[in-house]
């Protein structure tokens, strides 16, 4: 086959979004097929990670265009400038500020800030679909704009091409975003969001709650979608070496955002337990810096050391102890599986899951005997998890987890882009 993919978020540029999509490059080329890759020649966040160009074999050829999205520390200074108001005492004068922030940035960024990559891509897309005569086309989200392209290409070539949407997340159903947005913009969102999924040829997201969400408001995605979960490469752990810690270390690797994934339940719940054992809590990834200022002032064992590579990311966590998880403790977070579960799983060490109760994150935890899963807003069972999971001993069964692998993920991923050929036929 010939594959286009569509990726706004691919190497230099850094971060656990990237690694999705990465792989699915890496194991459709090593699987025999001619894949093009569509993607900003400038990374499109300031957290680069040069590691992860490794895994671009040097069959897949990579067509790079300009883009007018915001980038990098373009970005960044513009969620501060948000997060300054934001956390600033309630006045008047500042819930004004805000709210004319709000609606600039609502009004120019009516899907996210990456909307100024769309027209270039169509134009590459459009010549590299017709010189290669590709049919298969591959777009991956977020940024959820990336999808306009595949709706204008759509609308160009109509049944030459299978248009594949694939959403890392939730879009319309993204927890708060009803309170980030205004109400035009939110049914803009709701209006595109709807027309990608009826008009793409083929739906697959990375949970089954995502799933589950959309089957509600449009049932026609039942006959055209499928569900491939995140996983982990098995060839990122070859030559890792486990860092040695002069600690017992609790280990979280990712994203902290100001209203969920907090580890502030789990910090003061081992704080309890600080007099009677030595420990430390490392923290890499992203941090909003109200969170780890507050943290900071709290705990003396609790250490943010920034953004790491993979690679070293790995190493840290094969060197740790107890391997920890946060996931919101919402309705809607309970079909959240964060991605690095299925990494924490590879490296066979207990998992401590803060999740929602009766979620899927839990199941997973419980029925594959990965660790103790807890919620987040129960003192006494957060201290009661503490101390099973300094004693928990993980069996690991590799057979029952080769599904979690990114490889077997990339065969889902064949058989779909085939499906194309079935209709043809």
């Amino acid at each position: 086959m010939k594959v286009l993919m569509i990726i706004n978020e691919f190497p230099p540029t850094g971060e656990s979004g990237v690694q999705r999509a990465l792989k699915f490059v890496k194991y459709l080329s090593k699987a025999g097929h001619e894949v093009h890759v569509i993607t900003p020649k400038k990374p499109v966040k300031s957290i680069l990670d040069y590691t992860l160009c490794n895994d671009i074999p040097k069959s897949v050829i990579v067509h790079y265009t300009p883009s007018l999205g915001i980038k990098g520390k373009a970005r960044d200074a513009i969620a501060k400038t948000k997060d300054s108001v934001k956390y600033q005492e309630p006045s008047l004068i500042k819930s004004i500020i805000w709210n004319i922030i709000k609606l600039v940035n609502d009004f120019i960024f009516p899907y996210d800030k990456q909307i100024g990559w769309v027209p270039f891509a169509i134009y590459k897309a459009s010549k590299v679909i017709k010189k290669e005569r590709i049919e298969k086309v591959f777009i991956t989200s977020y940024p959820f704009s990336a999808q306009l392209i595949g709706l204008k290409l759509k609308k160009k070539f109509g049944s030459r091409i299978f248009y594949v949407a694939d959403y890392r997340d939730s879009w319309q159903f993204e927890p708060k975003l009803s309170e980030n947005v205004n109400r035009t913009r939110l049914r803009k969102i709701q209006k595109l969001d709807n027309m990608v999924l009826k008009k793409c040829d083929y739906f697959t997201v990375a949970t089954e709650q995502i799933l589950e969400e959309y089957f509600e408001i449009i049932p026609e995605l039942k006959s055209k979608s499928t569900v491939i979960l995140n996983g982990f490469d098995e060839d990122d752990f070859n030559d890792i070496v486990p860092m040695k810690f002069d600690k017992f270390t609790f280990f979280y690797m990712g994203k902290i955002y100001d209203y969920k994934r907090s580890p502030l339940p789990i910090l003061e719940t081992l704080h309890k337990v600080e007099n009677s054992m030595d420990f430390q809590f490392i923290s890499i990834g992203t941090i909003p810096k109200s969170i780890l200022n507050d943290v900071n002032s709290k705990f003396s064992f609790f250490k943010y050391l920034g953004y790491k590579s993979h690679k070293q990311a790995l190493e840290m966590g094969a060197g740790a102890d107890i391997l920890v998880l946060i996931v919101n403790d919402d309705i809607k977070s309970k079909g959240v599986i964060t991605g690095k579960v299925f990494e924490y799983i590879r490296l066979n060490k207990p998992i401590l899951a803060i999740c929602p109760k009766d979620g899927v994150l839990e199941k997973l935890i419980n029925d594959y005997k990965l660790g103790v899963a807890t919620q987040p807003n129960n003192e006494a069972m957060l201290l009661e998890a503490v101390n099973r999971i300094m004693n928990y001993n993980i069996i690991r069964d590799d057979e029952s987890i080769h599904k979690f692998s990114r490889e077997s993920q990339t065969q889902q991923l064949i058989e779909v882009l085939s499906k194309h050929n079935e209709k043809s036929n």
